[in-house]
């Protein structure tokens, strides 16, 4: 992730995000902070937040590499095992 807003022609290093991935980021991040029964998000809430986002961007990605479809019907996606985040 570090590389992916290496920037050739800059020695500055930018990752960019759109509006829609720092709502959902923000979206995270309190409803974490809600699973401590805090009414007040945290910086922990902020970088599960983000664990949770790349674990996703790895997890399609191995999906796309591998020709693995997502589950077409809710049948569907009980066919593929089932993992359990730690």
């Amino acid at each position: 992730m570090r590389n992916a807003g290496a920037d050739a022609r800059s020695n500055d290093r930018r990752i960019t995000a759109t509006t829609r991935q720092l709502e959902s980021m923000i979206r995270l991040s309190e409803a974490h902070a809600r699973m401590r029964y805090s009414e007040v998000v945290e910086v922990e809430d902020v970088e599960e937040a983000n664990r949770l986002i790349r674990e996703a961007l790895k997890e399609s990605a191995v999906r796309l590499l591998s020709n693995r479809a997502y589950p077409a019907t809710l049948v569907d996606l009980f066919r593929f095992p089932i993992r359990l985040i730690p």
